[in-house]
C-alpha cells in the first residue's frame, strides 16, 4: 500500500524544519526489498513509525494528521541504498506522566524499534539525528551532566560538547566527583 501522499513530503526543506523547533530528523540509510519503490518503501516506514499501519484508515482526523512522521529526502546512495530523512513531530514522543519530561525509550521505539520487520524494507539503519532545543531541554540527562560539570568548575565551552555523554571514570572524572563532592560538604575550605 502506497503512503507516501500522506507520509512524504519532499517539498520540505532541513533548514526550516530545524528553524521551527518543532520536529525530531533522523537520516536513515534504508535499502527496499527488490520490487518496491524507494519512495513508497520510506513512506511506509514513517507511518509506522508515527501514525499509520499497514491497512487503510477511513477514520483519521486533522489532529491525527497533524502528527504524522513525514518523509522529506530519498535519495539515491551507492550499492542500492538510499538516504532517508524522517521529520517526527515532538507531539509524537511520549513524557514522563509524573513530571512530564522526555523519555529516552520513547524516542527509541518511534525512530528504530516501532518499524523493524517490515516486508518492504531490506534494512534501515539510523545514521544521524537531530533533537531541537525545546524537546532536547525536557531529557534529564543533558540538564543534569551540564550542572555537574559546571559545578566542577568546568569551562563552558569545555563542558558543552560533554553534556550529552556519560562521564567514564577517569582520572579527571575523579578529581571532579572529588571535588564537587568535598564543596558540597564544605571541606575544601570555601563557603557552600
Amino acid at each position: 500500500m502506497d503512503q507516501s501522499k500522506r507520509y512524504a513530503n519532499l517539498n520540505l526543506k532541513e533548514r526550516d524544519l530545524i528553524a521551527g523547533g518543532l520536529h525530531v530528523l533522523c537520516a536513515y540509510i534504508m535499502r527496499p526489498k527488490a520490487g518496491y519503490e524507494p519512495v513508497a518503501t520510506a513512506a511506509h516506514f514513517a507511518a509506522e513509525s508515527s501514525t499509520g499501519t499497514n491497512v487503510e484508515v477511513s477514520t483519521t482526523d486533522d489532529f491525527t494528521r497533524g502528527v504524522d512522521a513525514l518523509v522529506y529526502e530519498c535519495s539515491a546512495a551507492t550499492g542500492g541504498d538510499y538516504l532517508v530523512k524522517i521529520a517526527y513531530p515532538i507531539e509524537l514522543f511520549d513524557r514522563n506522566i509524573r513530571d512530564g519530561r522526555a523519555m529516552l525509550a520513547s524516542f527509541l521505539t518511534l525512530t528504530v524499534g516501532n518499524n523493524q520487520g517490515m516486508g518492504d524494507v531490506e534494512y534501515a539503519k539510523m545514521h544521524d539525528f537531530y533533537v531541537p532545543p525545546k524537546l532536547l531541554a525536557l531529557f534529564d540527562g543533558i540538564r543534569a551532566n551540564a550542572l555537574v560539570l559546571a559545578a566542577c568548575g568546568w569551562p563552558e565551552p569545555a563542558f558543552l560538547a560533554l553534556a550529552a555523554t556519560i562521564a567514564a571514570p577517569s582520572a579527571r572524572a575523579c578529581r571532579c566527583r572529588r571535588a564537587c563532592s568535598s564543596r558540597a560538604r564544605g571541606l575544601d575550605g570555601g563557603s557552600r
